[in-house]
């Protein structure tokens, strides 16, 4: 495979280079063409008797070379080679026929078109043109030696010889082999560096696609270490508010666990000693469930596990508002979760109970800036599945944000708290989770002063896949 691929970029480089040989060439021609023609307009209207080229003449040639160079451009450049090789050889062919085989500026043509044929088209060519030429210096000293064609010969001091004509095809042969070894060779050389250049852009390629796909490896990496630090904060801003919570069923057991030590000294009858050990049993059994349940919730917090099993969609957020009971309490904030009926999901309930978590979290620090207010502060949790998609929301009439700040919420270590206090990973953790474990969307409608509403959406998925 990376052969063929680097034998195509070698032909394809070769193309490229001998297609700008043959636009210098033309562009060249181009050139000169034009200031002929211009000098050929001055001396037609100038010179009396003049029996030059006429301006018409030298315009055709100008018009023919500009559209040869408009076809090469326009991805013609063999096919215009082989034009313009073909008029410079039947050029060529007239001089040769009206003055002679063996005119010197013929000869030099006839070297220019073998090299100019080895260099936009191929070696091969250059060796066949090298053949026909000398066929043709051969052929028409023949002709002019056995009088059967009549040259201009006065430019000569003798006639020409077959001696001659044979020099010269013998002379054409050397240049066309002379011109062939040449371009061998550079063609090699240039293959050379085309292969190493090939071989190193190859070698950069898997280097770059290396150190992508470490730097991907090192940034999920260190991403995941971030949340589970950022966690770990969130849960440490929630441990007063636990440990609170975990004091009531503790004194309600210890309470209950008193009272039954106390019955069963006392001197009453043996059933109602029975029947107030069974209720004072039947407190402390509730105050064990709550603190069962408590210790749930808190270890649910910590620990860190990407195991997929069917849950309860509902169960977790239960989990979470009785997690934020105190500190709502103490914020005096009200949470009012509307579920439409339980939704049981397939999935990681860690990572749902994260993002319940952050975007309560997040609404309750909305009031920090509105402490003062009269205003009920209420964070509204709303779960319902339609159309075969899940729908959790949650908002609050909190401070609400900026527009500006609304761009930049889900930008990492941005907040619009105080930063001593906030890392601003909270909604960029979210936004991660929702899409990568989830596969949904996460959008964000807010208002300053009125609140602030997050919409979270992803498929519904029951079924273990």
């Amino acid at each position: 495979m990376i052969k063929r691929n680097s034998n195509a970029y070698f032909l394809s480089s070769d193309k490229e280079d001998n297609t700008f040989i043959l636009r210098i060439l033309l562009s060249s021609l181009v050139t000169l063409t034009f200031f002929a023609f211009i000098f050929n307009v001055i001396k037609f209207f100038t010179v009396k008797n003049y029996h030059g080229l006429y301006p018409g003449t030298t315009a055709i040639f100008l018009l023919f070379f500009c559209f040869l160079l408009f076809l090469s451009r326009k991805g013609r450049s063999t096919l215009v080679s082989y034009f313009f090789l073909a008029i410079l050889f039947s050029i060529n062919l007239y001089v040769s026929f009206h003055y002679g085989p063996d005119l010197p500026v013929s000869l030099l043509l006839y070297c220019l078109i073998i090299i100019l044929t080895g260099i936009l088209l191929s070696s091969r060519k250059a060796f066949l043109v090298s053949v026909l030429s000398a066929f043709v210096i051969l052929f028409m000293s023949y002709c002019e030696i056995a009088g059967l064609c009549h040259t201009e010969n006065k430019w000569k001091y003798e006639i020409i010889h077959m001696t001659d004509a044979i020099v010269y095809a013998l002379t054409l042969g050397i240049i066309s082999l002379v011109s062939w070894l040449s371009n061998r060779e550079i063609q090699k050389s240039l293959q050379r560096a085309r292969r190493s250049e090939a071989e190193l852009q190859r070698q950069r390629d898997i280097l770059e696609e290396t150190v992508e796909k470490r730097t991907a490896q090192l940034k999920q990496a260190e991403g995941e270490r971030i949340a589970q630090l950022y966690h770990f904060i969130e849960f440490g801003k929630l441990a007063g508010g636990l440990f609170h919570d975990l004091v009531t069923p503790l004194n309600l057991i210890s309470l209950n666990l008193e009272n039954i030590n106390e019955e069963s000294k006392s001197k009453i009858s043996q059933i109602n000693k029975t029947t107030n050990i069974k209720k004072y049993l039947r407190r402390a059994m509730y105050g064990t469930k709550r603190l069962e349940t408590f210790i749930a919730i808190a270890r649910k917090q910590i620990q860190e596990s990407e195991q997929l099993h069917h849950f309860f969609l509902s169960a977790e957020i239960d989990h979470v508002v009785k997690l934020f009971r105190y500190n709502t309490n103490l914020a005096k904030v009200i949470i009012q979760y509307k579920k439409t009926r339980e939704i049981e999901y397939y999935g990681n309930p860690l990572k749902f109970n994260q993002i319940v978590t952050n975007l309560i979290s997040n609404a309750l620090d909305s009031f920090e800036d509105i402490k003062k207010t009269k205003k009920k502060k209420i964070i509204h949790v709303e779960l319902y599945k339609k159309r075969g998609k899940i729908y959790l929301i949650v908002s609050d009439n909190g401070a609400g944000m900026d527009r500006k700040d609304i761009k930049k919420i889900f930008d990492p270590l941005f907040t619009t708290k105080e930063k001593n206090t906030h890392m601003g990973l909270g909604l960029y953790l979210i936004k991660e989770i929702v899409q990568k474990d989830f596969n949904g969307t996460i959008l964000v409608k807010s208002k300053l002063f009125e609140g602030t509403t997050f919409s979270i959406s992803f498929p519904f998925n029951q079924i273990q896949p």
